[in-house]
């Protein structure tokens, strides 16, 4: 069957999905980690009314399916921070994807401001749970000190290491060995999910499943660079295992070449 749509990349960097705020920084004053009873109030609300989105959407809506989600969990003990690595393939449902693994856990995703400026919820998505990439060097200190925070109290943290988000995406793009500086860091476990597009059963839409591996720990026996290195390499490993199980391009990406 014929893809919907084509699209012609260059490079793996490009987006193809932007909003009126992709280059909207963080307000000055932003703040990580927000202390007091307030606050708390409103991560407890956040958290649950972003469960009940996650659900309806994903599970109601789109019809999501997981595959090894509860042998993965079983295997995080509770009160255990841990990393969970994506492909980044769904505009509305990645942001949703923490509460599907673990909605009895809290779950956190880190990914760029550009999000705020999300429709409706964008004002609202530090207290469901996102917490924003630092728009300068010298913001990476307390946007480190909220993620090692979170680690500590056992949340579950996903990251997107492509970076770039492409919608529908049947193959894996590359990432840097970078991405997983967060776990080696904090000797973290670290867990893959690929969503993964396969032929429908009616209409054109493909049918949605998540595929869960892991937990893969830092083997601390090698110097930091080279635990970057391994860990990485292991969850690619991982998520090329499952990507094989994308067999529909509802969307057909096309590298062109260069002169």
């Amino acid at each position: 069957m014929k893809a919907r749509k084509e699209i012609h990349y260059l490079s793996y960097g490009q987006d193809f999905v932007v909003n009126g705020s992709q280059d909207k920084p963080l307000p000055p004053d932003y703040r990580w980690i927000r202390p007091g009873r307030c606050s708390a109030a409103l991560y407890r609300l956040g958290w649950w009314v972003y469960l009940c989105v996650s659900f309806i959407y994903l599970r109601v809506i789109k019809g999501v399916r997981t595959v090894g989600r509860r042998e993965v969990l079983r295997r995080i003990p509770r009160g255990q921070g841990a990393f969970i690595y994506g492909n980044h393939t769904m505009a509305v449902g990645d942001p949703l994807q923490p509460g599907l693994f673990a909605p009895g856990r809290r779950s956190w995703a880190v990914g760029s401001p550009a999000n705020f400026g999300t429709p409706v919820i964008g004002p609202f998505l530090h207290y469901f749970g996102f917490i924003p990439l630092p728009d300068s060097p010298s913001r990476m200190r307390p946007f480190c000190e909220a993620l090692s925070k979170r680690c500590a109290e056992g949340g579950l943290i996903t990251i997107y290491p492509e970076a770039h988000l492409w919608p529908y995406c049947t193959f894996l793009r590359p990432w840097p060995d970078a991405a997983v500086h967060y776990p080696v860091s904090f000797n973290a476990p670290a867990v893959t999910a690929v969503t993964t597009y396969s032929k429908p059963r009616r209409g054109r839409k493909p049918r949605i499943t998540v595929y869960y591996r892991g937990p893969f720990t830092p083997d601390t026996s090698l110097p930091p660079t080279e635990r970057k290195h391994a860990l990485a390499q292991e969850l690619r490993q991982a998520m090329a295992a499952d990507i094989v199980h994308s067999t529909y391009q509802y969307y057909r990406y096309i590298k062109d070449e260069t002169e």
